[in-house]
């Protein structure tokens, strides 16, 4: 049983920190001076951490359900799924953000191979 607590207490966590982490985008994105090349970056960073968190957190919600979960009728494999397809958005994508953020805060310039930064 208490493995159940635990893996519940850490999936809990990851979630809140991706909360905090989208929080603090939509505070740049809401601000009333564009942001900086670096924040811009961070941002991203941060979304693409913060959908990582979740897809953790939803995968281990729908083992710790069993077979169960993934009935068409159960409302935890439709969050799964409408997870997983969100998360394969292009602006998403943590290998192109990462690397990106990576880049600012080295002081290279910008990949002209990416469509957006």
């Amino acid at each position: 049983m208490t493995s159940v607590q635990v893996q519940l207490s850490r999936t809990a966590a990851d979630i809140d920190a991706a909360e905090l982490l989208l929080r603090r985008a939509v505070k740049v994105a809401q601000a009333p001076v564009p942001p900086s090349l670096e924040v811009r970056a961070r941002s991203m960073r941060d979304c693409s951490r913060a959908v990582e968190l979740c897809i953790g957190a939803i995968d281990t919600l729908i083992a710790m359900s069993g077979t169960a979960g993934f009935a068409t009728t159960h409302p935890i494999q439709r969050a799964w799924r409408d997870i997983h397809f969100a998360a394969m958005h292009v602006a998403l994508n943590p290998e192109q953000n990462f690397s990106h953020f990576g880049r600012i805060e080295f002081g290279l310039p910008r990949d002209p191979h990416l469509p957006f930064f």
